[in-house]
């Protein structure tokens, strides 16, 4: 280890007098100070007591290297002092703190309360208690609370703060406003500190009431105040509070924040409101890549994929480049659109500008041409770029591009090849990861193998939703629908939330088996916990009251989403089952057809009693401009109609 020894002499006119160090002094500290400079020019005698003049000198170089990030020379420099004051102790505590690595700041503050010299000021407490926040580390947060307590005038408004900063970020609500209530007047550093964390520990709504005694009490908010309602508008979908923030912000002066703006659009597409996204876009007066990148996964998220690549083609006809968070965006967009020629532009656009070495573009590159490969061919694994490959040799493989690998052993139900990954996982000790073992369950199940799967599963210690929902789903593809239902009871035993995709797999197991009761109980569930209005369960009910015989029940459904995501057709068809004219002839007013439900409603019309609902169906039809092709009695539903 280096000892730096400084000579300070006593006498301050026998300091160097060099222009150049005097141009780096600065009132506001080191700017344009390189800790490397730092040389002995004076050697000092340690037995010579140190004076006030050479301490001042050893905490202001401390300071240089703690402000250029230098936290090793600043360790190197405070173990060389002949003297450590409470400044020097401050000065490395809030490096660490700043710096990292952040546990540091602890230690070093029990190796100051042994040492004994000196005691701790309201700023070191202050200091501390923000790493302890940093680390969520609570019971020495606690410690450090019970030791202000003790003291008599060390609890000013730095410690409060930090108390109520400290208690928030270890998810301590209540500790958090039990310490804020005791401030005399809280400011607002306090009032964000606890906002900020309603907002983190999943309290939104009690958030916003928090921000509107914010607002009755005059407290003057700022930028990141509104950022923090706007994410917690954002993560409850509240469409209509965000448009209250959204006004309130605007009348406030705060319509030209680029920050906010950015959070606004995140805010607008989360809620699914494009056109308030796309106003906002619109009405910026500058845009950066946040913004671009903001839009783009705005339209995927919204699943309007087509409209998230015109906005990335747009970007580079305006702005010329972007980013890896935009390749990545525009990439999870090609993948669901399965278009691999667009795919392979973008890789193009990759090796242009150098991001071939960015890991996370490589691994959604990967993913990219395992989703849209045709995987019927004799050797998909040859339209696979060999660089891909090359990418991670030598490397470390990590979960994402095991899991991506694994992703590839499914959809080739290739289990040699997903076995030697299973024997890399063992290896590489990712047994913990949850996206890789939800990847090797789900790879056993495609490749018909459910009691390797199973196998699987039972090893994993404790299990969360997305390897119970991977599992259920596997059991389904294979058709073992009652087991499924099993392992989806044994999951609520455990406590264990369902998402939308375990509904949706243990609805089609009760449409499989045929049972109705089971249906309606998990439709209970399904209201009980807030998955009542998603799409994709939505469409799994219609389509089981459907099949079922329960038409009714089913169009009673289609009110809860927008028409356009409905499966339609399935419900068409059960009301022809039915023989319900009526339920026909309401839902040829409301839905858009295709030639070939067009052709099924026709068959079902061949009475007189139906004579009314073939004629508006025979109009629809010629409305929409669908030909009729002579093709006997029995038409046929794939050749009866040509636009």
């Amino acid at each position: 280890m280096l000892k730096l020894t400084l000579a300070i002499p006593s006498s301050p006119s026998s300091l160097p007098t060099s222009p150049s160090l005097q141009n780096q002094l600065k009132p506001n500290g080191i700017i344009n100070f390189k800790p490397k400079r730092l040389k002995p020019n004076y050697p000092l005698s340690l037995a010579q007591p140190p004076t006030s003049l050479s301490l001042f000198y050893f905490n202001l170089y401390l300071q240089f290297y703690v402000k250029a990030g230098d936290m090793h020379g600043a360790t190197n420099l405070f173990n060389s002092m002949p003297q450590r004051t409470l400044i020097s102790w401050t000065i490395l505590m809030s490096g660490y703190a700043k710096h990292g690595p952040v546990d540091a700041t602890l230690l070093l503050f029990v190796d100051m309360l042994y040492n004994g010299s000196v005691r701790p000021d309201p700023f070191v407490y202050s200091v501390v208690l923000r790493a302890c926040a940093e680390l969520k580390n609570l019971s020495f947060g606690r410690g450090i609370h019970s030791h202000v307590l003790k003291r008599a005038g060390v609890v000013d408004g730095f410690v409060e703060k930090a108390l109520v900063n400290m208690y928030a970020s270890c998810a301590r609500l209540g500790d958090a406003v039990g310490v804020f209530d005791g401030i005399q007047k809280p400011d607002l550093v306090a009032c964000c500190s606890l906002l900020s964390g309603y907002m983190k520990n999943g309290l939104e709504e009690e958030g916003f009431g928090f921000f509107l005694e914010m607002i009755s009490d005059g407290v003057e908010l700022d930028a990141f105040v509104f950022s923090m309602v706007i994410k917690g508008c954002a993560n409850l979908e509240n469409l209509e509070f965000g448009k209250q923030i959204h006004c309130c912000l605007f009348k406030m002066g705060f319509g030209s924040c680029l920050f906010l703006d950015n959070s606004l659009m995140d805010f607008y597409a989360k809620c699914g409101d494009l056109e308030g996204l796309r106003q906002v876009f619109s009405g910026m007066y500058e845009k950066d890549l946040v913004s671009w990148n903001t839009l783009i996964m705005g339209y995927v998220h919204n699943k309007l994929y087509l409209k998230a690549v015109k906005v990335f083609r747009i970007l580079m006809e305006e702005v010329s480049e972007c980013d890896d968070f935009a390749i990545t965006g525009i990439l999870k967009a090609i993948n669901c659109l399965g278009n691999l020629d667009l795919g392979r532009e973008v890789h193009g656009y990759i090796i242009r500008v150098g991001l071939e070495s960015n890991h996370h573009v490589i691994c959604s590159l990967l993913d990219m041409y395992i989703e849209c490969v045709n995987h019927d061919k004799s050797n998909p694994r040859d339209m696979i770029p060999l660089k891909l490959y090359n990418y991670f040799e030598g490397r470390k493989f990590d979960g994402y591009f095991v899991a991506s690998m694994l992703k590839w052993c499914s959809l080739q139900s290739n289990l040699d090849t997903g076995e030697v990954f299973h024997s890399l996982i063992i290896k590489l000790d990712l047994k913990y990861d949850p996206y890789v073992i939800s990847s090797l369950i789900d790879m056993y199940s495609k490749c018909g193998i459910s009691e390797a799967a199973l196998r699987v599963f039972q090893r994993v210690e404790d299990p969360g939703i997305a390897a119970w929902s991977t599992l259920i789903s596997g059991f389904c593809y294979n058709g073992c629908y009652a087991q499924a239902l099993g392992l989806f009871r044994k999951m609520q035993f455990n406590s264990i939330e369902a998402n939308e995709f375990t509904f949706t797999s243990v609805l089609l197991a009760c449409l499989a088996l045929n049972d109705l009761r089971k249906g309606r109980e998990l439709h209970c569930n399904i209201l009980r916990t807030g998955y009542g209005s998603n799409v994709s369960v939505i469409n799994m009910l219609v389509h089981l009251y459907s099949d079922l015989w329960h038409h009714k029940q089913a169009l009673k459904l289609c009110s809860l989403i927008s028409d356009v995501e409905i499966s339609w057709n399935t419900l068409l068809k059960a009301c022809i089952k039915a023989k319900d004219s009526e339920m026909i002839h309401k839902l040829l007013g409301r839905i858009q057809l295709d030639p070939n439900s067009a052709c099924d409603i026709l068959n079902s019309c061949a009475n007189p009693v139906l004579l009314n609902v073939g004629t508006q169906a025979k109009a629809y039809t010629t409305k929409r401009e669908y030909h009729l092709i002579p093709c006997g009695r029995q038409l046929s539903n794939q050749h009866v109609f040509r636009m």
